[in-house]
């Protein structure tokens, strides 16, 4: 940022949206630790004590990141359409959005709610949805824990290479791994065929049909 002259600026050169902001490209750029106030400060080009003006800390910033990230998670579903349909619908936008900053699920699992609105009124659209729909008290939040277990994990899986897999020297070892290993990567090849959604999506409905199966159970639920 080029430096201001003199005077005073007719605008203020920090708020909240911009050192959200910058906060979330420092996030992008390097992760959790990348994120201090010096840092900070430097892209946005003022100096340490200036961003104490609009901020008390860095948990606070971290605070705003959750605030801005959850925001963009679609619990619209829950509500409205059956349990299934809506978290269906939430769990991709959450797999997407963790794809592309993997980074948000530690901040995910440090920032209290509390401290979170925009969090709290989405976690509170999910646990209202699938009360509504008869599900026990005591399985709401197991549940949604559950699904956000699968959702980070599949996350972060979604980095591994496609040759993980890979038996290379030791295919004698596991010869029919091998040969299954050669029949996906041939599959995959298709430009259009994204790996990790197939994962993702072969994983989240075992785990949507399980829920299912426990939900309209009574024997299973109970127990």
């Amino acid at each position: 940022m080029a430096k201001r002259g003199a005077g005073r600026p007719r605008q203020a050169v920090l708020n909240r949206a911009r050192i959200t902001d910058a906060a979330i490209a420092l996030l992008k750029a390097g992760g959790l630790r990348a994120l201090t106030m010096s840092a900070l400060a430097a892209r946005l080009g003022v100096s340490p004590s200036a961003l104490y003006n609009h901020t008390d800390s860095r948990a606070t910033v971290l605070v705003w990141v959750q605030e801005a990230i959850a925001n963009q998670l679609d619990a619209s579903g829950f509500g409205s359409e059956p349990w299934r349909a809506a978290t269906e619908k939430w769990a991709w936008s959450y797999y997407r959005l963790l794809r592309e900053n993997p980074w948000f699920v530690e901040i995910t699992a440090t920032v209290p709610l509390r401290k979170a609105e925009a969090s709290a009124r989405m976690y509170e659209r999910v646990a209202y949805g699938l009360r509504a729909e008869g599900w026990l008290v005591r399985d709401v939040l197991h549940t949604i824990s559950a699904l956000e277990s699968f959702i980070f994990g599949a996350a972060f899986d979604a980095a591994a290479p496609n040759d993980i897999y890979f038996t290379g020297e030791h295919s004698k070892a596991a010869p029919i791994l091998t040969a299954i290993v050669e029949a996906h990567n041939e599959v995959i090849a298709d430009p259009e065929w994204d790996t990790g959604e197939y994962t993702f999506n072969l994983g989240l409905q075992a785990m949507l049909d399980g829920l299912h199966a426990r939900h309209s159970n009574p024997r299973i639920a109970n127990e």
